[in-house]
Order: structure tokens, then C-alpha cells, then sequence
């Protein structure tokens, strides 16, 4: 009975102390980011790159264009892109523009089959064929099960117990009045919240300072990370106030250009571990170099990591070379790029 009663003590105790332990534990969350996605291409034009997006899609199916960086998106939490351009049957164009880019509805599967969960789509062609090219983007977006946040519109996640918020504004359309707006909206709602930022000059590695300012402010209302994008080029990364402003990813899965003046890119890739207290503690980076085609200078919307170690080097240097921090200062994932290849000092 002594025994019993000594087992039944220690059970108690040891659940106890498992119980304490767990409510000081964080939860880890991860988190990546690529750039532009233009799931179409150039509506109404002689050499309609719409229509040859359209052929690979119809020929090789919807997983074709991230099949080569799934295994990256599968396991995360969130993988995150820009989708720029609208998913309509819309004809009417809007406003001004060099180009009017334009994909079908039912393409939004390929985000749904590629282990992508949030589009942002806040960016300066997302109204190329109006409200109407807009809101049916939104209803396709979301009717493949991805979430869909830009200007007014918050995507909100649950993952492991944990709220995650999804925001995105540009530099045309949302003054910093809106932003802030909207972020007060959000940030009371979730326990991590993830800007998307569209802005700058195209064709620069450059961050613009309305980029630079843009990325503060989000970071000065509350916000955890700011991805920003819109140069078509990658840029360097910020650690403001402890925390990431991407600059830029450049174009991922771009149909919208068949021939980018740079087919390199970046994937970034970063672990949150949020406390029951409320903090928020970055659990590690990492910078994945990459390509928008399956192989080198071919844009075939297959976006591939580049395999070369001397380029993805180079690359990765580069990134590091227009940011502010040096690789020695950063916290890194274990599985990072840096860290395999001796990077991270």
C-alpha cells in the first residue's frame, strides 16, 4: 500500500512538473518567403506570355512550377508568396500600365497542390482588370483553400495553438495611415504577424527609401517580419529593432516575364518561437539561392534552388553584402544554407 501510494505521489509530481514545463514552453513556427509569382503572364498581347503560361499548366499540370522547391515548402508552417497579377476571366482593363498581367481562376491549384498557404496580394498589378479582376482573384484564391490578405483584407491562421496574422500593402495604394490602420486591427488578434510590402524601383538591387521607411514603420506598429518585393531583383535584408525587413526576393514563378533581366532569386526562410507569455523570439534564418527556371538563364517558370555551390555562393554573399548585419551575428537555422556550406561566420 506505502508503495502504492509513494508510486501514485511521484506520477503527481512528475505530472506536475511536465505541466509547468509546458506552459512555459514556446511553440516554434516557420515561416517562408519568395517573391513575385505572376501565375500567367502578359494578357492581350501579340506574344501573349498568358497564353503560354496557360500551355504549361495544361500540359504538365499544376504542380509542374514548384515541384522542384516543394520539398522546401512542405516543411514549413507557412509558405508565403506574392501573387502578382489577378486570377480572372475579367477583360476590361484598368488604369495605367506597360504591362496588364492576367491568369486563369482555376490556376490558383497550383498554389493549393504546392504547399503554399498565404498569397499576398497587395502589389501594383493585382487591379490591372479592376474590382471585378480583383475580388474574383480573392474568391479563387480561397476557394483553393490559400490564404488571401491585401489593403483591408487580414488572413488569419491557427498553427499549433498558435495565431498567425497575414497583412500586405504597396507603396501606390496604402498610405501610412492605412497601414497603421490595419495593423492596430490585427496585431490584438494573432501571436505572430507577417507583412507583406510591395514597393521600391524596378530592376535595382537597391531598397528604396519608401521601402526602407515603409518596412520600419510595420516594424514600429508590431509587425514580426516585413517581406517586401516589387524590383524584380533581390536586395539586402534589415534587422531593425531585432527583427527582418526583406528588401526583395526578386521574381520566383514569373510568367509575367519570359526573359527577367536577372533569373536569380532568394528564398527566406525564418522560425518563430512564440511563448504563452506573448513573446515572440526569432528561433532562426536562413537564405535559400535560387533561379525562376528549372535551369540556369531559362526562364520555364519551373523555379529550381540553384545547385551550382560557386553561383549559390556568390549569390548568398551578395545578399549578405547589401544587407546591414554580418553572417557571424546571425542566428541561423540548423538546416540553413549558411551553416551546410560554412557561411554563418
Amino acid at each position: 500500500m506505502k508503495k502504492l501510494l509513494s508510486l501514485m505521489l511521484t506520477l503527481m509530481l512528475m505530472i506536475s512538473t511536465f505541466g509547468a514545463f509546458a506552459e512555459t514552453d514556446g511553440v516554434t513556427i516557420l515561416i517562408t518567403c519568395v517573391g513575385d509569382c505572376t501565375l500567367g503572364g502578359v494578357a492581350n498581347h501579340t506574344a501573349s506570355s498568358e497564353k503560354m503560361f496557360a500551355k504549361l499548366v495544361d500540359s504538365y499540370g499544376y504542380d509542374y512550377f514548384f515541384k522542384n522547391v516543394l520539398d522546401v515548402f512542405e516543411v514549413d508552417d507557412f509558405t508565403v508568396i506574392n501573387l502578382e497579377g489577378p486570377l480572372t476571366t475579367a477583360k476590361e482593363t484598368y488604369g495605367k500600365a506597360n504591362f496588364f498581367f492576367r491568369g486563369r481562376p482555376s490556376d490558383a491549384q497550383i498554389m493549393a497542390v504546392s504547399s503554399i498557404e498565404v498569397a499576398s496580394l497587395a502589389n501594383n498589378h493585382i487591379f490591372n482588370f479592376g474590382q471585378a479582376g480583383f475580388d474574383e482573384t480573392v474568391q479563387a484564391v480561397t476557394d483553393a483553400g490559400v490564404g488571401a490578405c491585401g489593403y483591408d483584407l487580414i488572413y488569419y491562421a491557427e498553427c499549433k495553438g498558435v495565431t498567425v496574422g497575414f497583412v500586405s500593402f504597396d507603396q501606390w495604394l496604402s498610405t501610412d495611415s492605412d497601414i497603421e490602420r490595419v495593423i492596430k486591427e490585427a496585431r490584438p488578434n494573432c501571436d505572430l504577424l507577417i507583412v507583406s510590402y510591395h514597393g521600391g524601383v524596378e530592376n535595382t538591387h537597391s531598397v528604396s527609401d519608401a521601402v526602407r521607411h515603409a518596412g520600419r514603420l510595420c516594424i514600429d506598429m508590431g509587425a514580426d517580419l516585413v517581406i517586401g518585393n516589387h524590383s524584380h531583383m533581390y536586395s539586402g535584408i534589415e534587422l531593425y529593432k531585432g527583427k527582418y525587413i526583406i528588401g526583395s526576393l526578386g521574381n520566383f514563378c514569373f510568367g509575367g516575364n519570359l526573359r527577367p533581366s536577372e533569373y536569380t532569386c532568394a528564398i527566406y526562410r525564418q522560425a518563430f518561437t512564440v511563448y504563452p507569455d506573448g513573446t515572440v523570439e526569432d528561433a532562426g534564418i536562413d537564405i535559400l539561392p535560387a533561379q525562376v527556371g528549372s535551369r540556369r538563364n531559362v526562364n520555364d517558370c519551373q523555379t529550381s534552388l540553384i545547385t551550382s555551390k560557386y553561383e549559390a555562393a556568390h549569390l548568398f554573399q551578395s545578399i549578405m553584402h547589401l544587407g546591414n548585419f554580418k553572417a557571424g551575428s546571425v542566428k541561423w537555422l540548423d538546416d540553413s544554407f549558411a551553416v551546410k556550406n560554412g557561411l554563418n561566420k
